[in-house]
């Protein structure tokens, strides 16, 4: 090469390709986090349409489903409900749902639907709190979402 032309030296080249490389990491790991949030969205969705399938039956028959066929509820392409059952919450009875997407490692937790206003995410041991999804309105529990709207339940008297 003669003196004079332009052009750029090996140096300059690794420099570049190590900023390209360090933005493409980033760009990945964002998109990876964007991916379970979404998975997140897919069960806490499904975790509010089991509930107004519960509650349509509990309606229905006053007594709770044992199973997500019972309440004519199919959860979403991915999402599985390894807990569904009935169990006694402070001596009445209520729903134990535990629901997870195939594509994560954690799951989600509610025990007492419609007396606590709780869903927790769990990895193992660890637990974390997310009980401003649910918020009680008033004695007739009535469960008011950000963007979603739960129909009342009613207790049998």
């Amino acid at each position: 090469m003669r003196k004079g032309q332009g052009g750029f030296t090996f140096i300059e080249l690794m420099i570049i390709l190590l900023i390209v490389s360090v933005l493409a990491a980033f760009a990945v790991q964002r998109f990876q986090g964007a991916r379970e949030r979404a998975f997140d969205a897919a069960v806490l969705s499904d975790f509010h349409r089991a509930y107004t399938a519960i509650e349509g039956y509990f309606a229905a028959t006053l007594r709770y489903p044992t199973t997500p066929d019972e309440a004519d509820f199919v959860p979403s392409t991915g999402v599985i409900f390894d807990t569904w059952a009935v169990e006694p919450v402070n001596g009445r009875d209520a729903m134990h749902l535990d629901a997870r997407h195939v594509s994560v490692t954690h799951y989600f937790h509610n025990l007492g639907f419609p007396f606590t206003n709780e869903i927790e995410r769990k990895t193992g041991s660890e637990s974390e709190s997310l009980a401003l999804l649910l918020v009680p309105n008033g004695d007739r529990r009535a469960f008011d979402l950000t963007s979603l709207s739960l129909p009342t339940f009613y207790q049998p008297s």
